[in-house]
């Protein structure tokens, strides 16, 4: 008895077209070892499912990712330690193919030193594993928002981006996290919360006035 043929493309049964096997996902159950459905019609309603649910999906992955801080942190560092050469590849190769987009950011970084402060907070936070992004374009409505001054003490100067729950207590670099503070206000702060630093201004402010 001969051995059944294996074709060389299937229809998906999804949107019909004719695929080459390497179109589908590898599937051991399935007829001829692939998925039924092709990879861009599992990847369209992955979309779509994420849409509906995204809200869902991000509330348990900030609680996952709250609750394994250090975990994480510890994962980014061996992962950084180990590839770090691979990781300046890479790096060298995207400057290379985007020469221009570089450019631009430069120019920008010149023109408003607060996207400078947003891309080096950036790179902190991801060098950290926070989770959560910011653009420049966010960070300058959150500003705006504080007048462009020190939540703290009101100083308009030597502004940097200020994280309400610090970094290191598992606080995120989504928008609703980030402040400008002082350098002063922010050095002084330390790992403390926004409300426990509120709280020490306050009372060195009573001890002054006794």
């Amino acid at each position: 008895m001969m051995s059944e043929t294996i074709p060389k493309s299937k229809v998906c049964k999804k949107c019909g077209e004719d695929k080459p096997l390497g179109e589908f996902y590898k599937s051991r159950s399935c007829l001829h070892g692939v998925q039924a459905r092709c990879k861009d019609c599992i990847k369209l309603q992955n979309r779509e499912a994420y849409k509906e649910n995204s809200h869902k999906w991000d509330k348990t992955r900030r609680a996952w990712r709250e609750a394994n801080v250090e975990r994480i942190r510890e994962n980014t560092r061996r992962y950084n330690d180990e590839n770090r050469e691979l990781i300046r590849k890479k790096q060298r190769k995207h400057r290379s193919e985007n020469r221009e987009l570089y450019r631009e950011r430069q120019r920008a970084r010149k023109v408003c030193p607060a996207k400078q402060r947003v891309y080096d907070n950036t790179r902190r936070a991801r060098e950290s594993g926070a989770d959560g992004t910011c653009t420049p374009a966010q960070y300058l409505l959150k500003s705006e928002y504080h007048g462009n001054k020190c939540i703290y003490c009101g100083a308009r100067d030597n502004l940097t981006v200020e994280h309400r729950i610090p970094l290191s207590r598992g606080g995120t670099n989504w928008p609703a996290n980030l402040a400008p503070s002082c350098v002063s206000c922010n050095c002084s702060k330390g790992t403390r919360t926004e409300t426990e630093f509120k709280q020490y201004l306050e009372r060195i402010n009573d001890e002054a006035r006794e």
